[in-house]
């Protein structure tokens, strides 16, 4: 088993913190460990959601996934209790925000797409179901007069040992 931290990296205005939602879907392309095969499909992967399709585990996988090329079995999980809070004091540092239990594939590229939560600086409003494109995000906290921005958001994939 693998473990895999997706590490994301951004700016904030006006922002203290930003967190994945309820139920969030990770879009992830993934390549084989065994053949080396990658696809351009988005795959989503979400925690609350398991299949217990073709497995000998009762817990079941959050993803198994067939390779197109060489026809190997491969799954994912989210490990329990991983997700993180980007904090505003990560502002430009990459930092985990979720890890994988990787058997036989691993996550390559990741897209942000819409889920995110994110808390307004000095206990203004809070933005559910977020949509980061393209890097960037903006909208206007009524509650404190001024707007709110994510921008430069990356991400990255770092192999762990351990769990977190």
């Amino acid at each position: 088993m693998v473990f895999i931290s997706l590490q994301i990296s951004c700016m904030f205005e006006n922002i203290e913190e930003i967190k994945t939602g309820y139920n969030y879907s990770y879009f992830l392309k993934l390549r084989c460990n065994n053949c080396g095969e990658s696809d351009d499909v988005w795959h989503d992967i979400c925690e609350e959601e398991r299949t217990h399709q073709n497995t000998r585990n009762a817990k079941g996988f959050n993803m198994l996934i067939k390779c197109k090329m060489c026809s190997r079995e491969n799954t994912i999980d989210i490990v329990e209790d991983s997700n993180d809070i980007y904090l505003e004091d990560d502002t430009g540092k990459f930092k985990p925000i979720v890890t994988f239990d990787c058997r036989g594939i691993e996550p390559i590229d990741f897209d942000p797409r819409e889920g995110f939560v994110v808390k307004s600086s000095n206990n203004g409003n809070t933005f559910v179901n977020v949509e980061i494109e393209n890097g960037d995000w903006c909208d206007f906290d009524e509650k404190n007069g001024n707007s709110v921005a994510i921008s430069e958001f990356k991400s990255n994939f770092v192999k762990i040992k351990g769990k977190k």
